[in-house]
């Protein structure tokens, strides 16, 4: 039983041992590799190709890679590198050919369309290969397939002379062989290593796709590279350009006149709470435009009535016959010729009305020169800086991706990087514009929000340089000028004139509402009963609605006519009845119709041998 086990197991090791020799119309018998490798890092290659036909082919095509994706474990962790190796002078030395370059390499084809040859043939071609520093802190390296893992013909045998101009005198070559990633070691026959030259034979058989690999560290400044132009400067200078220009039209154009606040007790003339509301913060929100139904009621258009929690009614006395076009859209959208309507009735239906109105009303102040809130000059230059601002990072990345791959994707990666810095610049305006209406908690807390994003887009273009060539300075450089550009472009919403001073009144009246002596309030009381009621929606607007309840939780005032719900004993319970509904309201009257569902799915499904750079592969060309 014993000599039954031995045979088959050397039957099963003389299956996986001999070569996969059938079926196989071309073998390439010898395959010599002469390499010069220059003190420069240009490696300068000739191949000679000893190979058979069985069947009638024009000849062989060889792929030569000039473009690579590294993985290097560097200290236990593991570092990925991009690089391009450019192939110049590729020359086909004894036959007709043709040489077809892409970005990831260049195609030879040896032999003649057309022409067909069988049996023995001999090619031979040459190139240079300029390689470049590995950007791994000065550590160099000698890492070349002689056949690389694409090769779909066989190899009976490959010889190889290196001749170095530099000293290799004390260093030791590994070799590998076989299918992609073997890290086991092998030994070529006739192995010579002088003080400059390594070479040999490797007759071991190669099947198709397995690769002949030598790998040998070598010391620092081994090689003397070339400078290279770093085409990511070009960048920093438009970064610098662009920031001298910001700081000269933000003197000019977007620093703010003083604000004067003007002590008050009434709101601006002439502005709804509405438009008090974008005055304020530059912007009109949903809170907005639902205190306009507050504000109509007060002035007696129609009245409030609280059904149940999670119901409101609401009845028209009245057209509405005052206020700008925007509103009385808003208006008649409400009652759509009917005297009564309750929020169940407006659920889904009444969002398009609120969001038209957001737009109306802020569009009303800006195609409005005498009402402009900012300066035209200033929102021009927002968007200007905007777009120049974003343009150096998107660059650097750019630059950096193309002059390592020379691919098209370096366009993407700049493209990405341009379109997420133009929406933190429009995100940062937008946030900034509201910050007079903000807390200082909340003026903190987006100021910190904005500063980790837009770190996190600095970081993510650190990250795609450092896999690709460019200078880390620059992209550090151009990162902390976006930012304080980012920064100061969202401070450039200079107020115009007119803007200056109703923002000056509004705050005096909101301080008025935060302050008020008791007495000063009573007086205004006696002198209009409704004082509350008128001043509410703008305090609803100016976030000081609690406030100004409080403010009269001790002063006696009647019930409004136009408010039916839970009989309260001050003004303080009355608003939180009031804030109830506008709640209800908010929750109704906002909500869009639900939208169509969509759906979907897809589907997913040391060094080594073929591990180096070069190689490459080939096969039969007909």
């Amino acid at each position: 039983m014993k000599w039954k086990i031995i045979l088959l197991s050397l039957f099963w090791l003389f299956l996986w041992t001999r070569p996969l020799h059938a079926n196989q119309d071309i073998i390439i018998n010898q395959h010599h590799i002469d390499i010069l490798v220059r003190e420069n890092g240009e490696y300068d290659f000739k191949h000679t190709l000893n190979v058979t036909f069985s069947s009638p082919y024009y000849g062989i095509y060889v792929n030569i890679p000039q473009a690579y994706q590294m993985t290097w474990e560097i200290d236990g962790q593991n570092q990925v590198r991009e690089y391009l190796f450019p192939l110049t002078n590729i020359k086909i030395l004894n036959t007709p050919g043709i040489i077809e370059r892409y970005r990831e390499g260049v195609q030879l084809k040896l032999g003649e369309e057309g022409i067909y040859v069988t049996g023995a043939q001999t090619y031979i071609y040459s190139y240079t290969m300029n390689t470049r520093d590995l950007r791994l802190d000065g550590r160099q390296r000698f890492y070349l397939n002689f056949i690389g893992s694409g090769w779909e013909v066989p190899t009976e045998k490959v010889t190889f002379n290196v001749e170095f101009e530099g000293s290799i005198i004390g260093l030791t070559p590994r070799f590998y062989a076989g299918s992609s990633s073997n890290s086991t070691p092998v030994y070529p026959s006739n192995l010579l290593i002088t003080s400059n030259s390594i070479s040999g034979t490797f007759d071991r058989y190669l099947n198709p796709f397995e690769a002949f690999t030598i790998d040998m560290d070598l010391p620092r400044g081994f090689f003397d590279f070339p400078p290279r132009v770093d085409y990511t400067y070009i960048s920093l200078v438009l970064s610098l350009a662009v920031l001298v220009y910001l700081l000269l039209m933000y003197q000019k154009h977007g620093k703010d006149d003083p604000v004067t606040e003007v002590a008050g007790w009434n709101p601006p003339k002439g502005l709804s709470s509405a438009m008090v509301g974008y005055v304020f913060d530059g912007f009109v929100d949903t809170k907005d435009v639902l205190s306009l139904i507050i504000y109509w009621a007060s002035q007696g258009y129609m009245t409030i009535e609280e059904i149940d929690k999670n119901t409101v009614k609401f009845t028209k006395l009245r057209e509405l016959d005052q206020g700008i076009k925007a509103e009385m859209m808003l208006f008649n959208d409400l009652f759509r010729n009917r005297d009564h309507v309750t929020t169940a009735q407006l659920k889904y239906k009444f969002s398009e009305s609120i969001t038209a109105a957001q737009s109306n009303i802020a569009a009303h102040f800006k195609h409005n020169p005498s009402m402009r809130i900012y300066s035209k000059e200033s929102v021009f230059f927002q968007g200007l800086f905007a777009f120049l601002c974003s343009i150096p990072l998107a660059l650097n990345v750019m630059i950096s991706v193309y002059q390592t791959t020379l691919s098209f994707e370096a366009f993407i990666f700049g493209g990405f990087f341009f379109v997420i810095a133009i929406v933190l610049h429009i995100v940062n305006i937008v946030v900034s514009r509201r910050n007079p209406s903000f807390k200082t908690s909340s003026k903190f807390l987006t100021a910190l929000i904005f500063f980790i994003l837009s770190g996190v887009l600095v970081f993510f273009a650190l990250v795609a340089i450092s896999m690709h060539e460019g200078a880390l300075f620059v992209i550090m450089m151009n990162g902390l000028i976006f930012i304080f550009g980012v920064w100061l472009n969202a401070k450039m919403d200079k107020r115009s004139a007119q803007g200056n001073a109703w923002l000056g009144e509004i705050l005096g009246f909101r301080h008025f509402i935060e302050v008020a002596e008791k007495s000063r309030l009573e007086m205004l009381v006696r002198e209009n009963p409704a004082y509350f009621y008128h001043i509410l929606p703008f305090a609803y607007v100016l976030n000081v609605s609690d406030v100004w309840s409080k403010q009269f939780e001790s002063i006696a005032i009647d019930a409004p006519s136009w408010y039916i719900g839970p009989s309260y004993t001050n003004s303080y319970v009355m608003m939180r009845s009031l804030n109830r509904t506008l709640t209800t309201m908010n929750q109704t009257m906002t909500v869009p119709a639900p939208s169509k569902g969509k759906g979907g799915g897809g589907f997913g499904g040391g060094g080594f041998s073929g591990g180096g750079f070069g190689g490459g592969g080939g096969g039969g060309w007909k």
